[in-house]
């Protein structure tokens, strides 16, 4: 346990017993032994027991002594862990050192005593001589301290000299010799941090000194005390002075007294070991100790800083003040000894007083009053005759020429005095409670000055305050909060020197200091770091005028003079001048062999250390000053030897002025170079004025609390010197016009230099844009780059087009630039150049955000080529957000697909970026360190070069024209009927349609049946043999392949005409020739062909984006589901999937390799087929990229929605959002208006909803490809044109069974469908739009014009633009906009039926349609009697016609029509049918699913609307829409269905359904709803005969879309927040099967439905039981359960209107919430409901997952619950999206439950360590607790009620609805320090 060191022991902090801490048991018994009242007076008033603390501290005293490692050294290897022992055992006996002294000296001893109590200075008496014995055996008789000679043999660092060097200005005041005894140490000499018994020493000098006679007690028992027998016989110093009550001012050492008294060592002792410690811990912030580890910094820290400094460095500081008052001389003595510690005395420019008198030296030495110094013989030249030569005491620095660390050093020097003066030791206070909330104060003021604190951070000002002062306060906040005594004091102060800042994010709320108390901060605090003193400085306020610091605290009596002894030190304030002079003289002479020149280079220039010298100043003056305040001219203190005032008896505040401030420089630096130099006034106030100039300006003051000081210094001076007024003159310390002129001057030169030292960075930066531009610039050099054509010929000779053929104009006055290179618009004429937008909310244009790397003249511009495309940086990932989250239901046949698929949302940040240059700037990113890699880039991912966003996908440009944006205008514009549009559009015409996904013309059928057709040829043959019909200048063959759809994407995003005017006047006469010889001949010259075969810049983007798509969704699935259960059903639009899991069943049985489709369909398969299966394959991507996208725009909408009922009188979320106004309760999202003019044309992008805009527009042109295809089979069923597909379609293709493309409509995502048409025809009419010259505003091109313009129009060639522009549209011809009304007409009714089929059980057992029919004709007769069909034409609002009344004459009508097998069948009910009649749970039933169908459908429209004012802007200014909106207060609609239907413009469903065109196709769904097993290519009769049928329907089973009820779809989500919806939640139950809570399934997201009493019976939800139990099979009520689970994931909200919602105030406490739960993130779902139960046995309850329904609010509430639950789990971890509960010990059931719950996404908490846990794909990241307390925190030890902030859960709700978890993720991993294994919990 011991190391022995001479004659005495030392611990050794590696033993067991200190590197475990064993010695805690005894640490803690003690401290409760001392707790109780009384026995620490028994401690200390025990002889021995003290004395054996007494011996105890001893040997802790110096262990793990510090040796400093010279430069020949290196750095230390292995660094030693020993300190870290040793400072938990010093830490461990300070906090007893209070415990032990927490007495006073009356109180009376609870234990009978045999002797008189001691007193607290008689037991400071002999802690006093345990320590004197310990220092002289350590500093005398162990040899530890023995000085050397100043010879070469050893290096400078090792020499010890015996005595240090006066200064001669010290010396020349009087009073002083000429060196001073020193304790012998060298750079080298071993030394320690830990001097416990010092410390307790000072513990017992502060006790003492809190006792009103306690110093005087001291000082006569000391007196009294003889320590040893030489100390005796003790006289007054012939060079003493001050007064007689100086403690121990009568057995001072004199000069010929013995140097080892024991007195004089004590206080000898006293000054050096804590000065030695202080001296070393400022030289390893200076880096001086570098060599010795990194851990001499957290040494430093744990000593200087809190909380450990009370009993460390604190201590320190008091014993360096009590040895001041030893003796007069005690003040230069220690000013000396610390300029030589701290190795400063030459860099300080003072002269060594033995070398200015060297025969005064000899005889001081001879005297006694310092040893000498021993002399370096050299043999050669030795003389026994002559005299021994003299060696003079010499200096040291370990900075060895480094300027930087010599001023680190002086600043380390300067502070340390100040503390010094500041933190004297107080006063016996009258008031103990009002001085502990002073100082109570202080503490908590600095803390916050350094900025925003936490309360639980504000808490631990308590470890820094003395333990009597947190007694009185606990005692205090008794009585003003019994609850928190110990924070009702802090609390009290916060509320007076601060304000609360709430917080946005996580973190807790966080304390603010107020402004007017920044003139309580003192910049040179003791209890504040240096750092946060540099961040206090940083956010100072700046003030006009008052001093640089308060005034300190009011001192000890016998401690005060300490403030005016260091001011008026000669050599002190000759230091605080050459700062001064150093940093503000503006006539710097030549230095030439001035000692410390090196203190004038411009390397040795610190505002810290300027500032600090005027902090010093500032509390000189103040000294003088409490002097004038008290009406004295002069108090004790300053005549002390070696003070500029040590002849007089008193100083002045006057006198101290002259004398310090006025006096010639060379007089008081004792040195000639400062003759005529500026006096010290007048450098403070050119500080003042100018905040310093050295030389050529290159310093200045940065800090203006620095001049404000130094201008309340010279106003002090001006008041109380004449001399100082006569030379300030009448203006004092403010500017002389002279001065003010050369300021201004001096203002202009420096802005001059600010300008030129900008354009030295400008030009760096573009040098370094240079070098990376030629790094990524090809080959070859394209420098006529504005010539170029789209085909990459240079045409010279291009003439500009005519005046009379004028392109439209673009929607974008400016063409985005690449973030990247910044290149420029106007010479990037590439058709593959998309656009992009710079900012968050920002636009392409240049005017208003400038590119990331700005464009120079030599910037290397890329060539154009396929990878220059621009496009947008996105981030695709999968979702479960709007399907509730929770993951799969239980696994079983029955399961719905909405759930048991993840969806693909995709997010913009909206920067563009060139293909080439983000590939090269990903291959730069990768080959920096580690460090700036993103953590799972495997995944593809990157951040956005600009903005830094997470992404992962680029979505490519299409640019647009203005009417794109402009209003459309017809002249009859009277809304069409849906049954009209389907008599006059040419979208549902199917001749030609194969049955698959392709359209045939004549042309190719007539040249298939003449054998001309090769099915062999390649693709390039077919476009070479294409001709144009001599009916239109656009009829083509239509191929089927691959290539032509590549092709038609080439053509149809690339850039239109109005960005290629110089192309298109190129081939100006080319095309009107062409058209003047149309008439004779049709055929045209195709284009280059690898224009057809290949893909261009924008089109390869698009294609990465669809496979990127693709694959995310893909394997999230097959992550979540397991690739057994995948290949069960793999939902929509994945057919070539299906086809390969179909075809290798027999491979994966058998164990063989599984076959890649398409081969895996036939081994027999022609490159002409592979080439239509891969057209068939990209369309499948196609449809599910749209299918990405409805799902992105729906869970903005569900977003905007959240945030609008939560906050609904708050709109300041709209422009973050790009949205206008949110209406029709909560459900109708209305964009701005579009304005072409507004920003040049980037209006319509802004906000998260403008930047869809642009995926939305690659769908577009994408889908304007193949538009009659996807719109046909989304809409109009695959069944069609079966007449045709014999003649049509490939034999030896059709006559396999295939997987459809498309699920039936009624067996799919309607809103998907609905939304693939609307891009269909959007598309169209762009692509469109572009060639006719802007002739068609609004693009009103579409599909009712097919007889003008054929739908082949993509695959139009560049040579027939022109006259493809000619053709001029009807104004009759419906529009874009009348297509997608009509579309989402379509999709409503499709909507509708689907939810009443699949509530009735129709969709699961078709057996049903007779009985649902005969019920269908029950109800119809039962509503006889009311009024017949109403139109919209019935009511002068329109409201009858969506009345409950109405809408459930209308869904019968609806079913009637479906379930009729023919269109002769659907006839009037008879009035005879009473079938149903004594079927009433049927009746009830219907009732219900009539109710469920109205909320739907107002889900449905309110996101179809939304999706129809991205894809067509223009909609959005339409004047009659906006009109039928605002006719009526939105706030007195009684229902949103009325209101969505009159914005949409949709007729009632009765008006819909007179239609035969409406009413055959809805037949048509439903039959292809029904399964067929009928093989395409096999007639029925066939398939009887065959005898492999059963084998062929096998077969075709497994190919088909399951047959499923999408009742309940997505866009859905869980966000309620309401009192209703938690009481629905607390009592929400199914007990056989009875419902007994409200169906609120149908509401879409942020749905709110007003009570209205007006319109009561439109009340469509009610609580309502299951009538389905009985007369249905089990599988309805199934439905019914999945219903009544999942109205927990929706916002029904039970209230009197929108306005009635509660807004969230911030407040200056965390808000918690009121009730006893609140929804789950994702909501809560059943694990398994009964139906699946019977259905499926093995899935037994106990099987299933743990999991809770809601969240208790209160953290012990929810402890409780889940330890019932998982009684065995010690850490648990509840997923707060479903309610699961997990393991979380490690064996990462968090990872997999979130694969499952949140498709990789998962946000936690883990119970047991009340913390958070967000994850996303096996990496993780915590982040802070939902449940705090009542400061907002969730502190890390118990005690204090946790409950559920509010605030805290919406950050959770906003980052799982807004998709953020991942990038989060990334975010807390890159910046924490503690990170978590992928994959632990």
């Amino acid at each position: 346990l011991f190391q022995s060191s001479s004659i005495n022991f030392n611990l050794n902090p590696l033993h067991p017993v200190l590197t475990h801490r064993r010695y805690s048991p005894c640490i803690s018994d003690l401290k409760c032994v001392l707790n109780v009242k009384g026995m620490a007076r028994v401690f200390c008033g025990r002889p021995q027991c003290l004395n054996d603390w007494i011996e105890t501290l001893r040997v802790c005293q110096g262990m793990d002594s510090q040796i400093w490692r010279s430069w020949s050294q290196g750095h230390v290897e292995t660094e030693p862990r020993g300190w870290v022992g040793a400072f938990n055992a010093s830490i461990s006996l300070g906090s007893l050192f209070e415990r032990i002294l927490a007495w006073d000296d009356g109180d009376v001893c609870p234990v009978p005593t045999p002797a008189p109590l001691q007193s607290c200075a008689e037991i400071t008496k002999l802690v006093l001589r345990g320590l004197a014995s310990w220092q002289k055996s350590v500093m005398i008789m162990s040899g530890e301290y023995a000085h050397t000679s100043n010879t070469s043999t050893l290096p400078t660092h090792a020499r010890t000299p015996a005595s240090l060097p006066f200064t001669t200005i010290s010396v020349q005041q009087g009073g002083l010799a000429l060196a001073l005894r020193s304790l012998p140490v060298s750079q080298i000499t071993p030394w320690s941090f830990h001097y416990p018994l010092h410390r307790f020493a000072a513990a017992c000098l502060r006790e003492v000194t809190r006792r009103v006679d306690g110093l005087d007690q001291l000082s006569s028992i000391l007196s009294k005390e003889a320590f040893s027998s030489s100390s005796t016989n003790v006289s007054r110093s012939q060079n003493g002075g001050g007064d007689d009550d100086d403690i121990g001012d009568d057995i001072v050492d004199d000069g010929n007294s013995d140097e080892n008294n024991d007195w004089d060592i004590l206080f000898r002792g006293m000054m050096e070991f804590p000065l030695l410690v202080l001296s070393r811990s400022a030289q390893i912030r200076a880096g001086l100790w570098k060599r010795n580890g990194a851990g001499m910094q957290d040494q430093v820290l744990n000593y200087a800083e809190p909380p450990f400094c009370r009993a460390l460095r604190d201590a320190d500081l008091l014993l360096l003040q009590y040895s001041l008052l030893h003796a007069p001389e005690s003040t230069a003595t220690f000013l000396n000894l610390a300029l030589h510690r701290f190795g400063i005395f030459d860099f300080a420019g003072f002269a060594k007083a033995p070398n200015s008198d060297i025969n005064l030296y000899r005889k001081e030495v001879t005297m006694g009053l310092y040893p000498g110094e021993d002399v370096a013989w050299k043999n050669d030249h030795l003389d026994l005759y002559a005299l021994p030569p003299l060696a003079l005491p010499w200096t040291y620095t370990p900075a060895r020429g480094d300027t930087l660390s010599s001023l680190t050093l002086l600043e380390e020097f300067l502070h340390l005095l100040i503390v010094l003066v500041t933190e004297l030791p107080p006063a016996p206070s009258m008031s103990p409670i009002t001085d502990a909330k002073l100082r109570l104060r202080r503490e908590v003021v600095h803390r916050l000055a350094s900025g925003p604190r936490t309360h639980s951070e504000l808490v631990e000002v308590h470890h820094v305050l003395p333990q009597r002062d947190n007694a009185r306060l606990s005692e205090e906040g008794k009585m003003m909060n019994p609850d928190d005594a110990t924070g009702a004091a802090l609390e009290e102060t916060l509320a007076q020197v601060a304000e609360l800042k709430p917080s946005k994010t996580f973190g807790p709320n966080q304390w603010v200091l107020k402004k007017d108390v920044w003139r309580e901060y003192d910049p040179a605090f003791f209890h504040v770091g240096l750092r946060c003193h540099e961040s206090a400085t940083a956010a100072r306020p700046s003030v006009t005028g008052g001093a640089y610091a308060p005034r300190p605290p009011a001192a000890h009596w016998k401690f005060s003079p300490i403030r005016k002894n260091l001011a008026c030190d000669a050599s002190l304030m000759a230091l605080c001048y050459r700062v001064l002079h150093v940093h503000l003289t503006t006539n710097l002479k030549e230095v030439g062999d001035l000692r410390g020149k090196s203190a004038y280079e411009k390397e040795a220039l610190s505002e810290t250390a300027l500032a600090r010298t005027v902090h010093f100043l500032t509390l000189a003056l103040y000294a003088f000053l409490d002097d004038v305040r008290d009406g004295g001219q002069g108090s004790e203190g300053g005549t002390q030897p070696g003070s500029l005032f040590y002849t007089q008896e008193t100083v002045t505040l006057e006198n101290y002025i002259d004398k310090v401030f006025i006096s010639p420089p060379n007089v008081l630096m004792d040195c000639e170079w400062y003759k005529n130099d500026d006096c010290a006034i007048t450098l403070l106030r050119r500080l003042a004025w100018d905040g310093s100039v050295f030389r050529d300006g290159s310093f200045t003051a940065q800090d203006a609390s620095v001049k404000n000081g130094a201008k309340w210094i010279c106003d002090v001076c001006y008041t109380h010197s004449d001399k100082a007024k006569q030379l300030l003159g009448d203006s004092g310390s403010d500017k002389p016009q002279q001065e003010d002129a050369n300021q201004r001057s001096n203002s202009a030169e420096l802005q001059r230099r600010k300008e030129a030292a900008k354009k030295r960075a400008m030009k760096e930066m573009l040098d370094r844009i240079n070098k990376f531009a030629e790094a990524m610039e090809d080959e070859e050099e394209f420098n006529n780059l504005d010539t170029l054509t789209e085909d990459g010929n240079n045409d010279e000779s291009m003439a500009p087009p005519p005046p009379s053929f004028l392109p439209p104009q673009s929607l974008l006055k400016e063409r985005p630039r690449c973030i990247i290179c910044s290149d420029d618009p106007q010479t990037m004429q590439s058709s593959d150049s998309p656009v992009l937008h710079a900012g968050d909310n920002a636009t392409p244009s240049s005017k208003q955000h400038a590119p990331l790397i700005p464009r120079t003249s030599t910037t290397l511009t890329p060539a154009p080529s396929t990878n220059m495309a621009l496009a947008f940086c996105g981030f695709a990932q999968a979702s479960t957000v709007l399907k509730g989250g929770g993951g799969p239901p239980q696994l079983s046949p029955q399961s719905p697909s909405y759930a048991r698929f993840v969806g693909t949302h995709v997010a913009l940040c909206g920067h563009a970026v060139h293909t080439a240059c983000c590939d090269a700037y990903l291959a730069s990113v990768a080959q920096r360190d580690s460090v700036d890699r993103l953590e799972g880039g495997r995944r593809g991912e990157f951040r956005c070069p600009l903005c830094q966003r997470l992404s992962n996908v680029l979505i490519p440009f299409i640019d647009v024209g203005v009417d794109w944006v402009e209003q459309q205008r017809k002249e009859n514009d009277r809304e069409a009927r849906l049954g009209l549009w389907m008599k006059e559009t040419k979208w549902g015409d199917d001749t030609g349609w194969d049955g698959r996904c392709c359209f045939y013309n004549s042309a190719r059928d007539t040249a298939k049946d003449d054998g001309d057709y090769n099915d062999n040829a390649d693709a390039n043959t077919n476009h070479s043999s294409n001709n144009i019909s001599t009916a239109s200048p656009f009829k083509k063959t239509m191929s089927f392949g691959k290539k032509d759809l590549v092709a038609a994407w080439n053509n149809v995003m690339r850039t239109p005409r109005f960005r290629r005017t110089a192309s298109l006047a190129h081939h100006y006469h080319h095309h009107v020739s062409s058209a003047s010889s149309s008439s004779s001949s049709r055929t045209h010259t195709p284009p280059p062909s690898n224009e057809k075969t290949t893909s261009s810049g924008v089109t390869e983007v698009w294609r990465r984006l669809m496979d990127q798509i693709s694959d995310v969704s893909h394997r999230a699935d097959w992550k979540r589901l397991g690739e057994d259960e995948l290949i069960k059903d793999y939902g929509e639009f994945r057919h070539y999937l299906v086809e390969k899991s179909v075809y290798n069943a027999d491979n994966r049985r058998d164990g063989r390799e599984t076959v890649e489709w398409p081969n895996c369909i036939t081994r027999s398969l022609t490159e002409v087929q592979k080439n239509e299966l891969s057209r068939e394959k990209l369309i499948s991507k196609l449809l599910l990229s749209i299918q990405s996208f409805t799902y992105s725009v729906t869970a903005e909408a569900a977003d905007i929605r959240r945030l609008n009922r939560k906050h609904p009188l708050n709109t300041s979320f709209y422009s973050k959002y790009g949205v206008q106004d949110v209406c029709c309760f909560n459900q109708l999202i209305l964009l701005p208006d579009a304005l072409p003019n507004v920003d040049d044309g980037e209006q319509v992008f802004e906000g998260r909803m403008g930047k869809l805009r642009y995926f939305g527009l690659s769908v577009m042109a994408a889908s304007s490809a193949v538009s009659r295809e996807i719109v046909q089979l989304v809409l109009f069923g695959q069944q069609h044109g079966q007449h045709q597909r014999q003649r049509h379609t490939s034999q030896d293709l059709m006559a396999l069974s295939r997987a459809p493309i498309v699920f039936p409509l009624l067996c799919g995502h309607i809103l998907t469908h609905v939304t693939v048409a609307m891009c269909a025809t959007c598309g169209k009419g762009r692509f469109k739009s572009n060639l006719m010259d802007g002739a068609a505003p609004g693009g009103a091109c579409s599909g009712g014009e097919m007889d003008t313009l054929e739908d082949e129009m993509p695959f139009v060639s560049e040579e027939n633009e022109t006259a493809a522009a000619s053709v001029v549209m009807n104004d009759n011809e419906t529009t874009v906009t009348d297509d997608c009304d009509n579309f989402i007409k379509l999709g409503l009714l499709a909507r509708v039926l689907q939810v009443l089929l699949g509530s009735l059980g129709v969709m699961d057992d078709f057996g049903r349609a007779t009985k649902v029919l005969d019920m269908v004709d029950f109800v119809t007769k039962q509503n006889a009697n009311d009024n017949d069909v109403m139109t919209d034409d019935s009511s002068p609002d329109g409201s009858a016609v969506w009345e409950e009344t109405q809408w459930r004459k209308d869904c019968c009508e609806l079913l009637r029509v479906a379930l009729s097998s023919s269109l002769n069948n659907v006839k009037p009910p008879s009035k005879e049918s009473t079938a149903a009649a004594s079927d009433q749970a049927l009746l009830d039933c219907f009732e219900t699913v009539t109710k469920q169908a109205f909320g739907i459908a107002i889900s449905f429209l309110a996101d179809a609307a939304l999706i129809l004012q991205i894809l067509v802007p223009g909609v959005v200014n339409d004047s009659s829409r906006q009109h039928k909106m605002h006719h009526k207060d939105k706030m007195q609609q009684s229902l949103s269905l009325k209101s969505l239907a009159q914005w949409l413009k949709i007729e009632p469903l009765s008006v819909m359904l007179s239609s035969n065109h409406v009413r055959r196709l809805i037949m048509s769904w439903y039959n292809d709803s029904q399964f067929n097993a009928t093989p395409i290519s096999m007639p029925q009769q066939e398939v009887q005969n065959d005898s492999s049928s059963s084998q062929v329907l096998r077969l075709r089973q497994k190919l088909y879309c399951k047959r499923q009820s999408r009742v309940l779809d997505w866009p859905m989500a869980a966000s309620s927040s309401s009192d209703e919806q938690a009481r629905v939640f607390d009592g929400l139950h199914v007990t056989s099967g009875v419902v007994t809570s409200p169906l609120a399934a149908a509401l879409p997201t942020g749905y709110d439905l007003p009570l209205d009493p007006d319109h009561s019976s439109q009340m469509i939800y009610a609580a309502v039981s299951s009538p389905c139990n009985n007369s249905l099979s089990t599988s309805t009520t199934r439905h019914q359960q999945d219903l009544i689970f999942h109205q927990q994931h929706q916002e029904q909200t039970i209230r009197s209107g929108p306005m009635s919602n509660n807004i969230n105030i911030n407040t200056n406490l965390p808000i918690h919430s009121s009730k006893k739960c609140v929804p789950l993130l994702g909501g809560y779902w059943s694990s398994i409901s009964s139906s699946q139960q019977q259905q499926n046995p093995n899935n037994s309850p106990s099987s299933s997952p743990t999991r809770i329904k809601v969240l208790p609010t209160s953290y012990t509430d929810l402890y409780a619950e889940l330890s019932l639950l998982c009684p065995d789990s010690e850490q648990t971890a509840l997923c707060l999206i479903c309610g699961e509960v997990l393991n979380a010990g490690g064996k990462s059931e968090c990872t997999k439950h979130a694969v499952k719950c949140g498709a990789g996404c998962g946000i936690f908490f883990l119970l047991q360590e009340c913390l958070g846990l967000i994850m996303h794909g096996g990496k993780a990241a915590y982040v802070h607790s939902p449940y705090v307390d009542s400061h907002g925190e969730t502190p890390q030890y118990r005690g204090r009620p946790l409950n559920l902030d509010e605030d805290r859960y919406d950050i959770l709700k906003e980052m799982w609805a807004g998709h953020l978890v991942r990038e989060r993720v990334i975010a807390e991993r890159s910046s924490s320090r503690q990170v978590i294994i992928p994959s632990f919990y």
